[in-house]
């Protein structure tokens, strides 16, 4: 079920969720964010809102919902380490 998955995306400035994410808050984008896509197409935020894992420090909740994404929500390891979550990442085979 792509609504309950993410992928962990080392280069995505900020969280970057599917409409149908499960979030909190939503709020209308009052600064819209451009978000240019792997394909070279771009897209706009819609909304912010926090991101509904309440184990994470309140700032590595703050994500950008964004119309345009239709495989998954993106989740950034920047912005997890920012906040100070510690991301360990190992080759699976």
């Amino acid at each position: 079920n792509k609504l309950k998955w993410a992928i962990l995306d080392s280069g995505a400035s900020s969280h970057f969720l599917l409409v149908q994410a499960p979030t909190q808050n939503q709020r209308t984008a009052t600064n819209p964010l451009n978000i240019k896509l792997p394909n070279g197409s771009a897209v706009q935020s819609s909304h912010t809102c926090d991101l509904d894992l309440p184990l994470l420090p309140r700032q590595a909740r703050f994500g950008h919902i964004v119309l345009g994404l239709s495989g998954h929500s993106l989740i950034s390891v920047v912005k997890l380490c920012n906040a100070g979550c510690k991301v360990d990442i190992t080759d699976i085979k």
